[in-house]
């Protein structure tokens, strides 16, 4: 995850956050704009006794270029960081993962992406022993009432793909608050 520095955080407007936001004249050898890294591996320099410095190994696990896009998103949410992935999947799968522990229990609008469905009922239910209830997702009262004690998440679709119904957002995160559940969005519109 990138994360915003002191240096970030000047600038204020998304224009300057979008223009300037990673800017590094140093570091990319005077380049206006940050060049694009398209490699996936890079060298790691030792110091005196052998042992390699801290920094870019692998892209898949970081990239100056997704770095800095991070940290613009970040900015221009006004978050802390924010994480890039190459699919949706991989980062609703991700976001899921963060909440579920075994034996919890996760409540999922019937119209999420097909895979995330997969994934709860399936894998999730089968490997970690997660229970699921599907709601329509339409009323806030059916929602709250398949909420149980051991409801670690709730999954929305928001507008829901091809239908495009929706979740009233701010009510479901109080609903999840109060029990301590966290709630993941998956947003394609």
């Amino acid at each position: 995850m990138a994360y915003l520095t002191e240096k970030d955080r000047r600038y204020k407007t998304p224009e300057d956050i979008c223009a300037h936001l990673g800017d590094d004249y140093e570091k990319y050898m005077g380049a206006i704009v940050p060049p694009i890294f398209q490699n996936s591996l890079f060298v790691q320099p030792t110091d005196v006794n052998g042992v390699e410095a801290s920094g870019y190994t692998y892209t898949r696990a970081a990239n100056p270029t997704v770095e800095i896009a991070e940290r613009k998103i970040a900015a221009l949410e006004g978050g802390d960081g924010a994480l890039c992935f190459a699919t949706g999947m991989a980062a609703i799968s991700s976001a899921i993962m963060h909440f579920i522990r075994a034996n919890c229990h996760v409540v999922l609008v019937e119209t999420n992406y097909g895979n995330i469905k997969t994934l709860v009922t399936k894998y999730l239910a089968e490997r970690y022993n997660v229970s699921y209830t599907f709601v329509d997702g339409g009323s806030i009262r059916e929602i709250e009432n398949a909420v149980c004690e051991n409801t670690s998440l709730i999954v929305l679709e928001s507008p829901s793909s091809n239908i495009y119904r929706m979740q009233d957002l701010e009510k479901v995160a109080e609903i999840a608050k109060r029990v301590g559940a966290g709630t993941v969005i998956d947003n394609t519109y």
